[in-house]
This record gives structure tokens, sequence and C-alpha cells, in this order.
């Protein structure tokens, strides 16, 4: 039970973070004038259950594509850090527990629903765990081409939406399962697609 509880305190904690990363800047929003002091209120406001939106939040405003881009170099990093520190301190691969990306899930889930952000695993040089982490849109197998290259990050914005693919390194320790049959402890890669609706194009 602990990688149970442990998870779910970092899931909390990343979708906190996640959802402060994803607020507007004051200035971006634009300077709105003083509001008159509000009532206390009796209670504190209801707070909905996760992956219910909340009634009375309005729908996120669209970031522009630089807001985006730094978003989602945020949330690829929040991702990152937050797969390795559940896979490095409480998975054991003999213990039968879920793999650590797939905890992530919830965290996923709930910032698709509430703040209209996607994200999708692909595989770049190693074993797909799941036939959905197969590139499939030309953007996608470019990407993961270049990742396999060496390159960090594929960007791109169209119809509307960015969507940018930032590598995830695979240690020796990962690839037990992502590439069972390697002649090499070299470092592999897979890749994190991030997708943000976006204004302005």
């Amino acid at each position: 039970m602990r990688i149970f509880r442990a998870a779910f305190c970092v899931i909390a904690l990343g979708v906190i973070l996640a959802n402060e990363a994803m607020k507007p800047d004051a200035e971006s929003v634009g300077a709105q004038p003083p509001a008159e002091a509000a009532p206390v209120p009796t209670e504190p406001p209801r707070q909905p259950p996760p992956g219910e939106p909340a009634k009375s939040q309005p729908a996120p405003r669209r970031p522009t594509v630089e807001e985006a881009r730094d978003r989602a170099m945020l949330l690829h990093d929040l991702a990152n850090e937050m797969l390795r520190a559940i896979h490095q301190a409480y998975y054991r691969e003999d213990e039968g527990l879920p793999i650590p990306a797939l905890l992530l899930r919830d965290v996923f889930q709930e910032l698709g629903t509430r703040r209209q952000v996607e994200f999708r695993w692909l595989a770049v040089d190693a074993d797909a765990m799941n036939v959905d982490h197969k590139a499939k849109t030309d953007f996608e197998k470019s990407a993961v081409q270049a990742l396999a290259a060496g390159e960090l990050m594929r960007e791109e914005t169209a119809e509307g939406v960015y969507r940018q693919i930032g590598a995830v390194p695979l240690t020796s320790e990962c690839l037990k399962c992502h590439l069972p049959n390697r002649r090499s402890t070299r470092t592999r890669h897979a890749a994190l697609m991030i997708t943000i609706p976006v204004t302005g194009t």
C-alpha cells in the first residue's frame, strides 16, 4: 500500500502545482478595476470531487502560443520529475505494482478536465508499453525521429492548438521493462506530448 499512499500525495501535489502553472498571469489578463468588498461567506465553498468540473468556474482563458510554450515546458518538467521520484523511491518491479507512468494518468485526466490540457506518452527508441504510445501523425513521427537523434523538444501550432513533444529519459532501471532485450545500459528515451488550445493563431 505504500506506493499508493505515496503516489496519492505526489499526484495531489502535481495537480495543485500544475493548476497553479496554468493560471493566467496578471499582466496577460489586464488590470481590473478594484471590486467592492465581498461579504464573508459563513461556509467554505464546496469543492467538486476529482474529475468533476466546478459548476460556477468559467472556462479557462486560452493562452497565447508563447504562454502555452512556457506552460508546456513547466508541465513537462513537473511530470518528468514526478515520474522519476515515484520510480526511484517507491516502485519495485517484483512486487506486482502498477508502473509509475500509469499512476500519472490521474493527474493527466484531472488537468484535461479542469484545464483543457491533453497529455500522451510516446515511444522513442524503446518498446512502446501501449499501442497508443506509437507515433501516429506526421508531426509525431518527425518529432520522435528528432528526439531519437538527440534533440530534446519539438513543437507545432496548427488550427488553434499548440503541441509540444519533449524527451523523457529512460535509465537502466526503466529499461528492464521498456527494453528487456537491450545490449547496453545507455540511456534511451520516451516522450511526452502536451497539447494546449491557444488563441491568436
